[in-house]
């Protein structure tokens, strides 16, 4: 699965490298706190040089491809949740 996914992200960079320079990083890990702990996995994309637009569009063509969500919050944020109630 994650290996899909990476071939999938290269290619679609070397489209976008066309309108726009956008640095990605795939993380992984685990959030604790609460004596809770949940799994994530995040995609960031950040523009470099280019066309702001064309790294939306890209952005919102991953994210219906593969049921992404945005998510606002900062990692730190998302694991301070899991001590609350």
């Amino acid at each position: 699965h994650t290996n899909r996914l990476i071939a999938l992200l290269v290619l679609l960079a070397m489209l976008l490298g066309s309108f726009c320079s956008a640095e990605l990083a795939l993380d992984e890990g685990v959030f604790t706190g609460g004596g809770r702990e949940t799994p994530f996995w995040e995609l960031e994309a950040e523009l470099k040089g280019g066309s702001e637009d064309a790294l939306a569009q890209w952005c919102r063509s991953l994210a219906d491809a593969w049921g992404l969500l945005e998510e606002p919050r900062s990692k730190f944020l998302r694991a301070m949740a899991l001590t609350e109630k």
